[in-house]
């Protein structure tokens, strides 16, 4: 039971990267038993990818999240504006979670592989995806600013209409 979708989504990445840990730590010791699991925190730094695709050599561990406030929260310096103290409690595990060796990205709602699997809607985009094997993320800051641009435009044209508007009853 959560209080919000932040909450929700929090929790679940949460959970999600705890679980990520533990399975590279565990691998890793199936791969090396001398492996220091006893040290998790400083262990999980030097392992290797959870993935063995060369192509992702700059970020070993991604996780992908298309909830841009969580994102926020967790990525920003800044003090958080949620108002959630569990949510906060979660976020600051997930930054702990994230310094040993895994990234955040964000994806727009609409790249979205797994909606899918937990919305009632079309699933012709993660059948496609997983048919070819391939997905790739895109740059977060361009598609926020195209993002930003397309609402700067409909501003400029809402205050265009209102400046005829006050022009017309003149």
């Amino acid at each position: 039971m959560v209080t919000s979708t932040l909450s929700a989504e929090t929790t679940s990445l949460s959970t999600t990267l705890d679980q990520l840990s533990w399975l590279r730590l565990f691998w890793n010791w199936i791969r090396n038993p001398k492996t220091n699991w006893k040290n998790p925190t400083e262990t999980l730094k030097t392992l290797p990818p959870s993935y063995s695709t060369a192509t992702f050599k700059e970020d070993p561990s991604i996780a992908v999240t298309d909830c841009k406030s969580l994102f926020d929260l967790v990525t920003r310096t800044a003090p958080p504006a949620c108002q959630e103290f569990r949510t906060q409690l979660q976020a600051r595990a997930i930054k702990d979670f994230l310094a040993e060796g895994t990234t955040l990205r964000w994806v727009y709602s609409g790249a979205q592989v797994a909606d899918a699997l937990t919305k009632i809607m079309e699933g012709r985009f993660l059948r496609y995806t997983l048919q070819h094997g391939q997905y790739s993320l895109q740059d977060e800051q361009e598609i926020l600013k195209q993002r930003a641009s397309t609402r700067n435009r409909i501003k400029w044209l809402q205050n265009q209409n209102e400046t005829e508007e006050e022009t017309t009853k003149s």
